[in-house]
């Protein structure tokens, strides 16, 4: 016993070092090229199911953007709130005829539609079937050579297809992932400098979101072993999706179709490329309350379970070494099973077992090494042009020993409750509520203008 908690620590030591210093000292491995020879078209999906809060916000980002080629369909699965009300009062619906994909399956669509003054914006109105199902239905209705799943309540920054552009000029890249930050944490001016006056609960997810993507992406991207390219904000090549079969109904579609991308990839012997792009951004909302951050991370650590019953047995056999090595070892043996050892600590102790001071030690270390983590993933953000101020960084030097002392217990209890749910209510969504948060220091950016809409899609129509 004590010889295989020796070698999982090894191991876990070896992980954490490479996360920190990889990306620290790691040149800049991005597939981006200054050479456009062409403007790919972009279809943005945006699965909706009772996002009355949000929408408007994700829509304003989406409007006009300076990019030349690209569609907005946004996905009405079924709703229940006013989502379908909003989306027709701001943006003047009118019927569309939208031609559908046969060849993939999805719940029924309803209905259609247009925006009168945005006409680069579709909506679809479909029966309920999940975010999956939706995913499915926007790739059978558009047209467009890269997909980009965004989330309802995810507003893109204003380059950030430009940038994404640049990656797929490449032709062997067929999938991309983008950096998400949180909007509560984003400065309302050039909505790139990072703020920290927040509550507790925020600036720890603000830190795990750039320790997750400066650091882990950036690392796992560069072995080309990228576990999960974010739903929240990810682009991928249509006609790929299509030969996948679209998305399995899943809680967890984003690391599903990341799964079986890179089992496509070692079919076809590394001939294409799945990669990670820090320079692209969006900003997504993030729980403000215990409540709604328990049901996202429970929903997503089911998603990790799910994905680890549903490949876990053809990891060596049906993907390349590397992916193989980060899903089996990083993220199931070293942040999964750790955590049901580490609820053995206190039971250790009293039994006086040399486990215990194993597993002390282990949870010693981690703490050190989250602190310089935390660190360093601030300053290779910094290199991204996210940065704190002055007054910001100190709040968060105060802030990381809060962290990793009580809200390290946090992600245990989520690792440990998500698992045991997933075998009782796997398909359970536990849909976290959002609240249509804007920029730090900002209203809701998306004000109620409809005689102007009206008046401008009058003159577009006459036009």
């Amino acid at each position: 016993m004590i010889y295989l908690g020796l070698a999982m620590f090894l191991l876990y030591l070896i992980f954490k070092i490479l996360y920190i210093f990889y990306p620290l000292y790691s040149k800049n491995h991005s597939v981006l090229t200054d050479k456009v020879s062409c403007y790919k078209s972009f279809a943005l999906l945006i699965p909706a199911y009772n996002e009355e809060h949000v929408i408007l916000n994700c829509i304003n980002s989406l409007k006009v953007l300076p990019y030349p080629n690209y569609r907005v369909y946004i996905i009405d699965d079924g709703s229940a709130d006013k989502t379908i009300e909003i989306l027709s009062k701001h943006l003047l619906l009118m019927p569309a005829r939208i031609k559908e994909d046969v060849r993939l399956q999805y719940q029924p669509i309803l209905a259609k539609y247009r925006s009168g003054v945005f006409p680069h914006i579709y909506v679809i109105s479909k029966k309920n079937g999940g975010k999956a199902d939706s995913l499915n239905a926007g790739i059978a209705c558009c047209r467009q050579e890269i997909v980009i799943t965004l989330d309802a309540d995810c507003m893109l920054k204003e380059d950030a297809l430009s940038t994404m552009n640049k990656v797929f000029q490449n032709e062997r890249v067929v999938a991309a992932g983008g950096t998400v930050h949180i909007t509560q944490s984003i400065s309302d001016c050039a909505r790139q400098n990072l703020v920290f006056g927040l509550k507790n609960l925020i600036k720890y997810q603000v830190m795990q979101y750039l320790n997750a993507f400066y650091l882990q992406k950036f690392t796992q991207s560069c072995f080309r072993s990228l576990v999960v390219i974010s739903g929240a904000y990810g682009a991928f090549a249509r006609n790929l999706l299509i030969t996948l079969g679209g998305y399995r109904r899943s809680v967890g579609e984003d690391m599903d179709i990341t799964l079986k991308i890179h089992q496509f990839l070692k079919s076809k012997k590394n001939k294409f490329i799945m990669t990670y792009v820090p320079q692209s951004v969006c900003y997504t909302e993030c729980p403000e309350g215990i409540k709604n951050l328990t049901k996202q991370r429970i929903r997503w650590q089911k998603a990790f379970i799910d994905c680890t019953v549903n490949y876990g047995c053809k990891m060596f056999r049906q993907f390349n070494p590397g992916i193989s090595f980060f899903f089996t070892v990083d993220y199931f043996f070293l942040g999964t099973l750790t955590c049901f050892i580490f609820l053995l600590t206190p039971l250790c102790i009293i039994l006086g077992s040399q486990v215990s001071y194993l597993l002390i030690a282990l949870f010693s270390i981690d703490i050190i090494l989250g602190i310089i983590e935390c660190v360093i993933s601030k300053k290779v953000a910094a290199r991204y042009n996210f940065k704190f101020s002055k007054n910001d960084s100190v709040r968060l030097g105060l802030f990381i020993g809060l962290k990793m002392f009580i809200f390290k217990f946090l992600n245990i209890f989520f690792t440990v409750i998500g698992t045991l749910c997933y075998f009782s209510s796997k398909d359970r969504w536990n849909k976290a509520e959002r609240l249509g948060r804007c920029f730090a220091g900002t209203d809701k950016s998306f004000t109620d203008n409809t005689e102007g809409l009206k008046s401008a899609a009058s003159s577009v129509n006459n036009s």
